[in-house]
């Protein structure tokens, strides 16, 4: 972004300024064919498998009501809940009709502690400290008071991986279902070794080029990282290794992030331009279509929302990169694969 200083102007002496444009330096992509990188692969076990299964049986759980039940963790407590503070009702906390299951963390822990033990009929009242990241800020880390009456106690049904419930769930029986459940595995444990050899990959690009970066775009980043900091730690969202860190120290942390970000854009930027690589209106498209399906119901919103031509350029950005990485890791370098355990992938 340019920067103008206006000397003079009035009707007579016409407009004088000057203007300051920091130029892009020119950039001279490495020799990067020697780069040898390993990419660990996994794949999806039995018993990771079963585990996945029973987790998704047990999150369509279903209840039925038990008469003069006390509820404890696991069950199904239908309520209706209300809060207020120094006297006025808090309608971002009311409840009607809610059913919650406990020990599933959907409420807040000392609600849920609360709850625990009673039984249909109930009322119960108590004070409780609301957290710093509850949506209204003028109630976030206050004591609240709150009221609860317990309509129901339901008990979970138990849930049998059959065909059944292969069919409540889209499948036309219990081995196509797990078929699905095991390629979805598979692509997560697809996604992992990728983000794993890309990372691998920007590290090789880092140290195998030195650029003298222009500030402008590297203060920029800064105050970009610096203000979801900033905003995260007003959540009460922190990283435990920044916990007991001082404001200098991470500055210092998050301008080196800054600057590496902005010399891999560049380098990137470069590759794709020498290598004749571009974003097309198909690879837009097919962006925009796969986060409606992600979330079928905004589709209307996701469509006006890159009506914006600022908002299309943020999506073409990862678009290009993941591109430009693809090519590099097709046609660039030499990769290996290794196989190894679940486990051992998520270290990496």
């Amino acid at each position: 972004k340019p920067k103008v200083d206006v000397k003079n102007f009035d009707e007579d002496k016409g407009l004088e300024y000057t203007i300051a444009i920091q130029l892009l330096p020119e950039i001279q992509v490495q020799n990067i064919k020697d780069i040898k990188l390993t990419k660990f692969v996994s794949d999806v076990d039995e018993e990771d498998l079963n585990k996945t299964l029973e987790n998704i049986a047990k999150h369509q759980q279903t209840f039925e009501k038990k008469e003069n039940k006390n509820a404890e963790n696991g069950d199904g407590v239908l309520i209706n809940m209300s809060a207020s503070y120094n006297g006025q009702n808090i309608k971002e906390a009311e409840l009607n009709n809610k059913l919650t299951v406990l020990g599933n963390n959907m409420m807040f822990p000392d609600i849920e502690k609360n709850i625990l033990n009673t039984k249909a009929g109930e009322k119960i009242n108590f004070t409780t400290k609301f957290p710093k990241n509850f949506p209204n800020n003028e109630i976030a880390d206050k004591d609240v008071e709150v009221k609860i009456e317990i309509l129901e106690v339901r008990i979970p049904k138990q849930k049998t991986l059959d065909d059944n419930f292969a069919k409540s769930m889209g499948s036309n029986n219990i081995t196509e279902f797990k078929n699905t459940v095991k390629e979805q595995m598979q692509k997560e444990l697809e996604n992992i070794s990728k983000l794993n050899l890309k990372k691998e990959i920007l590290d090789a690009l880092d140290k195998k080029h030195k650029i003298e970066l222009p500030q402008e775009l590297v203060g920029f980043e800064f105050d970009a990282i610096w203000k979801k900091f900033l905003s995260d730690k007003e959540k009460g969202i922190i990283d435990e290794t920044d916990k007991n860190k001082k404001e200098e120290e991470l500055k210092k942390e998050y301008k080196s992030i800054a600057q590496r970000r902005v010399k891999l854009g560049l380098v990137l930027a470069k590759i794709g331009e020498n290598e004749k690589i571009s974003v097309s209106d198909e690879d837009l498209h097919k962006s925009i279509e796969e986060e409606i399906l992600r979330n079928p119901d905004e589709k209307d919103k996701v469509l006006d929302h890159y009506k914006n031509p600022q908002a299309l350029a943020a999506l073409k950005a990862p678009i290009f990169e993941e591109k430009v990485i693809n090519h590099i890791i097709s046609n660039m370098i030499k990769t290996v694969e290794k196989k190894v355990s679940k486990k051992e992938l998520f270290k990496k």
